[in-house]
């Protein structure tokens, strides 16, 4: 005798075209979200509150600056420059004396050489 499989089972139906259907909705409050964000951001930054920075409507405005300076911040500034000018001589004489040393090495290990 031949043995009938009565197990008949078929498989669920397949639904094609996406992934439930939810995805574009949160996309787009995601999207959303994002934009207004980006907006008040600008908003903050170019300055919302209307103010105008000109000072007369819109056109450019004089501005006056004075600036007074007494004998002792120039002599500050004097001494600072000419402590400056002594740091940089006193580096300039140690790069001078640093290649000195090193020719002389130089000059010691070419005359080892030739012996």
């Amino acid at each position: 005798m031949s043995d009938y499989n009565t197990n008949n089972t078929t498989p669920p139906p397949q639904h094609s075209g996406g992934g439930g259907g939810g995805g574009g909705a949160t996309m787009a409050f995601i999207v959303g979200g994002l934009v207004i964000a980006v907006g008040i951001i600008a908003w903050i930054m170019f300055g919302g509150d209307g103010a105008d920075t000109a000072g007369d409507g819109g056109e450019a405005s004089d501005v006056n600056v004075s600036v007074e300076t007494s004998d002792e911040a120039a002599d500050g500034v004097a001494d600072a420059a000419n402590d400056a000018a002594d740091a940089v001589e006193g580096a300039a004489e140690e790069v001078e004396g640093a290649a000195e040393n090193v020719e002389g090495a130089a000059e010691n290990v070419e005359g080892e050489t030739q012996q």
